[in-house]
């Protein structure tokens, strides 16, 4: 798993102490399914979707991380 420098979409909506704009969630959201499709696609099931797991790189690409992922 790669650094994600910019931290956990809960650790930024903490810092911004607001909500996100809309394009910035339809963002996250399409990139987040996209993270989820390819792990279904490759029989893994990941069982613990919040803002805490759903990480941001430095160049702020969205990335799916935790310890609770389920082979099926």
């Amino acid at each position: 798993m790669e650094l994600c420098m910019a931290g956990s979409m809960q650790d930024i909506m903490k810092e911004l102490n607001s909500g996100l704009s809309e394009e910035h969630i339809s963002y996250v959201m399409h990139e987040t399914v996209k993270g989820l499709s390819f792990l279904h696609d490759n029989p893994i099931m990941h069982r613990d979707i919040k803002g805490g797991n759903i990480l941001v790189n430095s160049y702020g690409e969205i990335k799916l991380g935790t310890n609770n992922f389920f082979c099926f």
